[in-house]
């Protein structure tokens, strides 16, 4: 699973590349990631 997520946001993050606005929806996915890894490690 980790590996299949790390290529999900290989490839989002080449396409983010070509098109700024989608970056911005990968760095709010991102974070969203992290406050959820916060309340679990909690």
């Amino acid at each position: 699973m980790k590996h299949l997520l790390f290529l999900f946001l290989l490839i989002t993050s080449l396409a983010a590349n070509a098109q700024k606005i989608d970056s911005i929806y990968v760095n709010l996915y991102t974070d969203s990631l992290k406050k959820e890894h916060t309340i679990i490690s909690i």
